[in-house]
């Protein structure tokens, strides 16, 4: 397959993502010594995670390298390169992981990263439940707010006690940011497919709709931002018993 190597290098160099990400998958089959293109092999994950962790095996020695190479990609300038560290983070469940994780979300402004940020945190709740929570502080008008926000909607019927802690919060961002985490919620549980999050819809979908005398209390008393986030989530909610 040597021959194939100068092919392989040439792509490599082309403007195509996805171009380059099969390349350096195929690369890595060929010279697994050489981690180079280690980058462009995590960006593969977004276009075939089958074949990108196959080939990730014949560039890391270890688990320990594994994430050094995806904790390299995941602070690249590249949106998309990060798009797909964060989803490879999401699925190690380990310690080291939910860290570059919590780490990214505090300063990624990029929506389709944070998405991936949000879901990688919601699959590794054990690890960042706690660091989620603490971060509805933050203002609610940064992009950052919304990602932890998300990540808890995500975390389903986990983060609703927390939530409802957050709505009789004294901080104003907190009690927006756990309405705006609720209607995240009640987004995720309209999903017949919400199995991926949720161990019990039917359950989950119960305490979710626990938040309703606490929602319709900011929305009757509470700010107009708090109003418009509270009512939204109550509209979500709505929408799940229909």
């Amino acid at each position: 397959y040597e021959e194939l190597s100068p092919i392989l290098q040439e792509a490599l160099t082309g403007k195509d993502p996805a171009l380059r990400a099969y390349a350096a998958g195929g690369y890595a089959f060929i010279n697994p010594q050489d981690d180079t293109h280690a980058s462009e092999t995590v960006r593969l994950y977004i276009f075939d995670p089958a074949f990108s962790q196959r080939a990730m095996n014949q560039l890391a020695a270890d688990a320990k390298q594994q994430t050094k190479f995806l904790k390299t990609a995941s602070a690249a300038e590249d949106a998309q390169l990060r798009a797909a560290a964060a989803a490879w983070l999401g699925t190690l469940h380990t310690q080291d992981a939910a860290k570059q994780l919590l780490k990214m979300a505090k300063t990624e402004k990029d929506p389709q990263v944070a998405t991936q940020i949000a879901t990688g945190l919601a699959k590794n709740r054990e690890a960042t439940l706690d660091a989620a929570v603490k971060e509805l502080r933050r203002n609610y008008n940064t992009p950052q707010a919304a990602t932890y926000a998300l990540a808890l909607g995500f975390m389903t019927g986990n983060a609703v006690d927390p939530l409802r802690r957050g709505l009789a919060d004294k901080n104003e961002n907190v009690r927006i940011n756990s309405a705006r985490a609720a209607a995240y919620m009640a987004g995720v549980l309209s999903n017949p497919d919400a199995f991926t999050y949720s161990s019990d819809r039917t359950f989950d979908i119960g305490l979710l709709k626990s938040l309703i005398p606490a929602l319709t209390m900011r929305a009757k008393t509470g700010s107009d931002a708090e109003k418009t986030h509270a009512e939204n989530a109550l509209r979500q909610i709505e929408k799940l018993m229909e």
